[in-house]
C-alpha cells in the first residue's frame, strides 16, 4: 500500500508546486477573421527635386492601429505572466530617391485603447536595418507583457500596429522627369505586409 501512496504524494507535491501547465491564446483567427493578417501601406513626401529628405515616421496600418476583439479561455488561476509570440514580415520599396542611407526600425505596439496605442511598446518586438531601395524587414521573437497589456489580453481586446521609423535618413529627391508631378518629386514609400504567427502564452508559475 505504502509503495502506491509515495508516488501519488510525490506527484501532487509536483503539481502544487509547479502550478497548472502554461495555455495558450492564438490571436491569429481574430486578426485572420477582420482581414488584419495582411495588408499594404504606402506613404508619398512631395519635395522639391533634388532635395535632402528628412526623417520619416509611419504608423501601420494608421494612427489608430488595428482594434480587434478574441475569446478568452477559462484559467485554473491568476496568470503570473504573459509572453507574446509573433512573426510578421514586410516586404517594402523606395521609389524616386536617390543616394539612400540610414536605417529602418521597425517597432510592434500592443495595448487594450487606441489613445494608449503608440506609449505602450511590445518590449524587445522591434528590428533595426539599413535602408535600402528594396527589402524585406522580419520581425519575430517572443516579449513579455507589461500589466497593462496582461489586462488588455484578459479583458479579450487588443490594439496593435507598428512604427515605421527611419534614423539618420540621407538621399535626394530624384531629379527623373518620371518622379515628378507639379514641380514636385513624389518620393513612395510601399510596402506589403503579413503577420504569419500572434499567439499569447499564459504562464502561471
Amino acid at each position: 500500500m505504502m509503495k502506491r501512496f509515495w508516488p501519488l504524494l510525490l506527484s501532487a507535491f509536483f503539481l502544487a508546486a509547479c502550478g497548472p501547465l502554461p495555455i495558450t491564446i492564438d490571436l491569429m483567427p481574430a486578426l485572420q477573421q477582420n482581414g488584419y493578417d495582411r495588408g499594404s501601406v504606402t506613404q508619398t513626401v512631395a519635395v522639391p527635386p533634388g532635395a535632402q529628405l528628412s526623417d520619416q515616421d509611419l504608423k501601420v496600418p494608421d494612427a489608430n492601429g488595428y482594434r480587434f476583439t478574441f475569446e478568452v479561455p477559462n484559467l485554473p488561476a491568476s496568470p503570473a505572466s504573459l509572453v507574446f509570440d509573433y512573426q510578421a514580415t514586410l516586404d517594402y520599396q523606395l521609389a524616386c530617391i536617390d543616394n539612400l542611407g540610414g536605417t529602418l526600425n521597425a517597432q510592434v505596439y500592443l495595448a487594450g485603447d487606441a489613445a494608449q496605442l503608440w506609449q505602450s511598446p511590445l518590449d524587445g518586438a522591434q528590428v533595426s536595418a539599413p535602408v535600402k531601395p528594396q527589402d524585406t524587414l522580419t520581425l519575430k521573437g517572443s516579449a513579455r507583457l507589461s500589466q497593462a497589456q496582461l489586462d488588455a489580453v484578459l479583458n479579450g481586446s487588443l490594439v496593435l500596429g507598428v512604427e515605421l521609423k527611419t534614423q539618420g535618413l540621407t538621399g535626394q529627391a530624384s531629379i527623373d522627369p518620371a518622379c515628378q508631378q507639379n514641380g514636385q518629386t513624389q518620393v513612395k514609400f510601399s510596402g506589403q505586409y503579413q503577420i504569419q504567427k500572434a499567439v499569447v502564452e499564459v504562464r502561471f508559475f
